[in-house]
């Protein structure tokens, strides 16, 4: 059984690097391209989102019939969660955490 990840972004972006590494049974589909994310949502497990400034995610959920979890790679999702997400009964994790270490080595640093 294969995990259908949408994730909302530009392929090119050197933050997505690491998905070439997920196991085989994870497809993975980058797009940007907001006419075409509402089909690809309607076949996703699992939402990614790069967009910090946009609530993207919460239009598509009505689209996204199987979505078990949404995910945003950034710390702060304040811009990002629109009605739709926040009354939507769906996981919404965020990267919380992830710079806690370099920050903290910076500030030292400085």
């Amino acid at each position: 059984m294969s995990t259908h990840v949408l994730v909302i972004g530009d392929a090119s972006s050197p933050v997505l690097a690491p998905l070439a590494r997920a196991p085989q049974d994870v497809t993975f589909v980058i797009s940007n391209d907001p006419a075409e994310l509402p089909k690809l949502a309607a076949q996703a497990d699992v939402i990614v989102t790069t967009d910090v400034v946009n609530d993207r995610v919460g239009p598509l959920l009505q689209y996204a019939p199987k979505i078990k979890w949404v995910h945003s790679l950034w710390t702060g999702v304040e811009k990002a969660m629109g009605p739709a997400l926040i009354a939507h009964p769906v996981p919404f994790t965020n990267g919380k955490g992830v710079f806690r270490g370099p920050l903290g080595d910076w500030v030292a640093a400085m």
